[in-house]
This record gives C-alpha cells, structure tokens and sequence, in this order.
C-alpha cells in the first residue's frame, strides 16, 4: 500500500469514514446498475434473436422500441464500464486492465493495490468513523 504518491499524500488519507463509506454504496449502487444493463443487453438481443429465428413477424412499431431497448442498453452497459469501473473511488487510481475485478460482474471481488479500497469498505468497517 502505497501512502505517498508524487504529488503528495494519498487523497484517501484524509478522507473522513463517513465520506469512505457513502463512495463505497454509491459504487456498489453504480456497478449493480452496469450489472443490469449488460444482463439487459444479453436478454433483449436473446429475444431478437429468437423472435428472428422463429420467422415472428413483429409490427414496426415494436421492433423498433425493442431494437431502441437494445441500443439504450448497450449504452448503459458502455457508461458502466467507462464511469464506474476508470477510477478508484477512495484514490482517483485509474483502473486498467490488469486490475482483472474490475468490471461488470466482477467488480466484487476488487480490491484496489493502493488504498486497499474493496466495494464493500463500508461493511468491513461499519464503526470506524475515522481513517487508522
């Protein structure tokens, strides 16, 4: 764990406990939101693909608002993965390929190398108020 960084101390020093934990559930809140988009996206192309195979002719309308619903999804599932998963919510580390946990359904597993920041800090450290 690295306690200095070149520009100074880590930003997650002086962070509060109070502030650690409410990043945290807004963490989990955003990557379980990616988690539905990209379980969303898989569903909708199922549907499209099966409703395709079947010969089901669908009114315009309705392919459309389904073809809609995927793109919208997909969308979603993209901004998980570019605003959820770029940064470390405790240090501002950017989060790389190499950092494996750190995308849609995986993301439970994350532990940041640098500020030991997991999904679930909050819960690990329930009554702590302020930084050891």
């Amino acid at each position: 764990m690295k306690v200095f960084y070149p520009q100074g101390p880590r930003p997650d020093m002086e962070m509060p406990g109070e502030e650690k934990a409410r990043r945290a559930r807004t963490f989990r809140r955003r990557a379980a939101l990616a988690d539905l988009f990209a379980v969303l996206f898989a569903v909708l192309v199922l549907i499209l693909a099966f409703l395709g195979l079947n010969a089901v002719g669908l009114p315009d309308p309705l392919l459309f608002a389904l073809l809609a619903a995927i793109l919208l999804s997909m969308a979603g599932s993209l901004w998980g993965e570019l605003a959820v998963f770029r940064r470390c919510p405790f240090c501002g580390r950017l989060l790389l390929r190499r950092d494996w946990a750190a995308g849609v359904f995986r993301w439970r597993l994350f532990r940041c190398p640098d500020c030991d920041f997991t999904p679930f800090w909050d819960r690990e450290h329930g009554g702590e108020t302020e930084h050891l």
